[in-house]
């Protein structure tokens, strides 16, 4: 079976909410599916967040050293979608598990 994305597993940071997901990345754009938590602890429960091509502003795949630490970091042209995510002024850092960074530099390629 062809899938049409690639989905990668994810971590959000950003005070005082955080998110664990899967972002898929196709050439269409990219879903964001991730569970947000208040405190770490209280589930906002499972919230889908579809973003276009044409609603990203920069999208960039951070290696980390050995592949520890990776990320991306996306920033939209919008602030109402920027804002259902944790994020940092503005800017969306998905956190990328070790085993899941050679897919995501690929994906963002």
């Amino acid at each position: 079976m062809n899938q049409a994305f690639t989905a990668i597993h994810f971590k959000a940071e950003g005070w005082p909410n955080y998110a664990n997901g899967i972002a898929k990345f196709s050439a269409a754009g990219i879903i964001l599916e991730f569970e947000s938590k208040f405190l770490g602890i209280f589930s906002n429960g499972v919230k889908e967040i579809r973003v276009s091509l044409s609603d990203i502003h920069s999208v960039k795949f951070k290696g980390g050293f050995l592949k520890v630490g990776a990320r991306i970091v996306l920033r939209l042209n919008s602030i109402a979608k920027s804002t259902k995510l944790p994020n940092d002024n503005g800017k969306i850092v998905l956190k990328i598990p070790r085993e899941d960074a050679e897919q995501a530099r690929v994906a963002i390629a």
